[in-house]
């Protein structure tokens, strides 16, 4: 079964760490996306999931607090995707192939991106469970 892991990256003035996927992605081409994340390999865990596309996306090598996991219902298929979290005022070496732009936004900023229907559906799902229940 298909297993994602994403991983909500904040900085110690609580902005969001934000990218924006590129456009020649098949899910959600143009869209905004929390952190980093990715699937998970047959042969890994969640959390080993979670520490290699964190480090394949932005060059951070830290071990990530797990939070939630939940199944999301693309239309095709449900699965599940486990839900991470670190702080770190480290700088971020943003992924060419997979984002068009990256950057640090404030809540009212990411808020503004859901409301505007601009985050990736998943995205959107596990930032409001993130936003009620851990903020």
């Amino acid at each position: 079964m298909k297993r994602i892991a994403t991983i909500i990256i904040r900085n110690s003035r609580k902005q969001f760490f934000v990218h924006q996927r590129v456009s020649t992605k098949n899910t959600f081409p143009n869209l905004f996306g929390l952190g980093a994340g990715g699937h998970i390999e047959e042969y890994e865990t969640n959390q080993e999931g979670a520490i290699r596309e964190l480090f394949e996306e932005t060059g951070l090598y830290i071990k990530p607090t797990f939070l939630f996991e939940f199944f999301y219902e693309s239309g095709k298929e449900t699965y599940p995707i486990s839900v991470f979290e670190i702080v770190t005022d480290e700088p971020i070496t943003a992924t060419a192939n997979e984002w068009q732009w990256s950057g640090w936004l404030s809540q009212k900023d990411v808020d503004k991106l859901s409301k505007d229907k601009k985050l990736c559906p998943d995205t959107n799902i596990f930032y409001q469970k993130y936003c009620s229940d851990y903020m």
